[in-house]
This record gives C-alpha cells, sequence and structure tokens, in this order.
C-alpha cells in the first residue's frame, strides 16, 4: 500500500464508529461512551454481509481496535452476554474470554503503575 492508500485507509477505518453507531444503535455505542457490550463471535463477517459500501479490511481493522480497548475488554469481564448487530443476546461469554480480558487489564495496570 501507497502512502496515499494508507491514509485513505486509516480515515476509513476511523470513520466507522459514528457511522456504525447509527446503523446499529443497539450494538455500537459512541466515543466516550460508559457503555459497551460484548460483541457475538464473528460480528465482523456480520458487518461485511450487511455493509458491501465499506472495505472489509476497514472492518476487520476497526474490530481488532474496537476489540482491545479497556472499555471493551472491561465488558467481556463483568457482562455475561455477547450480543449480536440488532443488540440481541447471542451466546454467553466464555469463561476463558473472561480470564483473557482480566489478564489484559491487570497487564495494562501493572504498565501505568511503573509508568
Amino acid at each position: 500500500m501507497r502512502n496515499k492508500e494508507k491514509q485513505e485507509f486509516w480515515k476509513s477505518v476511523n470513520e466507522l464508529l459514528p457511522l456504525l453507531c447509527e446503523r446499529y444503535p443497539k450494538t455500537f455505542f459512541p466515543k466516550g461512551s460508559m457503555k459497551t457490550l460484548p460483541l457475538k463471535i464473528g460480528i465482523a463477517q456480520d458487518l461485511m454481509e450487511q455493509n458491501i459500501d465499506i472495505k472489509a479490511q476497514a472492518i476487520a481493522m476497526f474490530i481488532k481496535q474496537y476489540t482491545a480497548k479497556g472499555r471493551y475488554l472491561r465488558a467481556i469481564a463483568t457482562r455475561p452476554w455477547r450480543i449480536d448487530l440488532k443488540g440481541n443476546p447471542c451466546g454467553e461469554v466464555s469463561e476463558k474470554h473472561r480470564n483473557h480480558a482480566l489478564k489484559k487489564l491487570a497487564a495494562r495496570q501493572t504498565r501505568k503503575e511503573a509508568a
């Protein structure tokens, strides 16, 4: 990818949250919102199928970034259910995923305290 293409790609990724909040208001919440819910496993594929106007790579990168955020990890650690694009429960958060989120949050806290 050339520099201009990279810039356009990252711009499209960064513009996805407001768009997804508008299209799926029960699933995605604006930046700064205290509400975040665990997403259905495979939700990126669902987004790709329903949003053919958005590049699949941008959706994949957005989901990767979104699910790495502290507020998302806290949701995985504390909420029992995952949700689909309509905001409906569609599966439980596994103990494995909960533990993984707790470990990531603990590691971040340790790094923060060490700084």
